[in-house]
C-alpha cells in the first residue's frame, strides 16, 4: 500500500495543497474580520453588549448547499464556523468563495431549544453581514436548527426574515468534529 503521507513529487500534486492553504487563510481572513465587525457593530450598538468577548470559535468543514442574501442566491464555502460569546450570544457564520462576503446569524444562546438527544435550536435575532467592504447590523427573526457534529455528519440550517428580505444557509459537515480556532 502506499504511503499517501509523503508529499507529492515536485510538478505533481501541487495545486491542491496550495489551493487549500490558500482557502485556510481566507477562511481565518474572513473570520478574523467578521469577529472585529461583530464585536465593533454589537459593542457600539448597545452599551450592555460593551464588554462582549469572544469566548470560543468553532470550525467545520463541508458542504454549503444554500446561501440567500436579502433574497438573492449567492455561492458559498464549504466552511461554517460556530461562535460562542461572553454574554452568552451563540453566531453561525458562512462565508462566499473567496471572502467575498460574510454572514453571521446570532442569538441568545440562553434561549436555545433541544429538540432532541442530537438536535437544538437556536433563535436569530440579529444579521451580521459583511460584504465589499461594507457591515451592516441588520435586525432579524429566525432561527438556527443545529446536529451534534461529534456524532458524525451534521446538518446547520439558519433563516431569518430582515425588512431587506430573506437569510438563508444550510451547511452539511463532513463528519470530522469541529476544530477549534484561535481566538483573534
Amino acid at each position: 500500500m502506499a504511503d499517501t503521507n509523503h508529499a507529492p513529487k515536485a510538478g505533481r500534486g501541487q495545486g491542491k495543497p496550495l489551493k487549500e492553504a490558500g482557502r485556510v487563510h481566507r477562511v481565518r481572513h474572513q473570520l478574523l474580520v467578521t469577529v472585529t465587525v461583530v464585536t465593533m457593530l454589537s459593542s457600539s450598538a448597545n452599551a450592555a453588549t460593551a464588554k462582549r468577548t469572544l469566548k470560543f470559535v468553532a470550525l467545520m468543514k463541508g458542504e454549503c448547499s444554500a446561501l440567500v442574501v436579502k433574497g438573492a442566491n449567492t455561492k458559498c464555502d464549504g466552511v461554517v464556523t460556530n461562535q460562542s460569546w461572553s454574554d452568552a450570544r451563540t453566531s453561525f457564520t458562512f462565508m462566499a468563495p473567496n471572502g467575498e462576503a460574510a454572514v453571521t446569524f446570532s442569538g441568545m444562546g440562553n434561549n436555545q431549544v433541544k429538540l432532541d438527544a442530537n438536535t437544538a435550536a437556536q433563535p436569530v435575532d440579529v444579521i451580521f453581514l459583511t460584504y465589499g467592504g461594507k457591515h451592516e447590523v441588520v435586525p432579524a427573526v429566525g432561527s438556527c436548527r443545529f446536529g451534534n457534529p461529534y456524532n458524525g455528519k451534521a446538518q446547520v440550517e439558519c433563516t431569518a426574515d430582515t425588512s431587506g428580505g430573506p437569510f438563508r444557509a444550510v451547511f452539511l459537515s463532513d463528519g470530522a468534529p469541529p476544530s477549534p480556532v484561535k481566538q483573534p
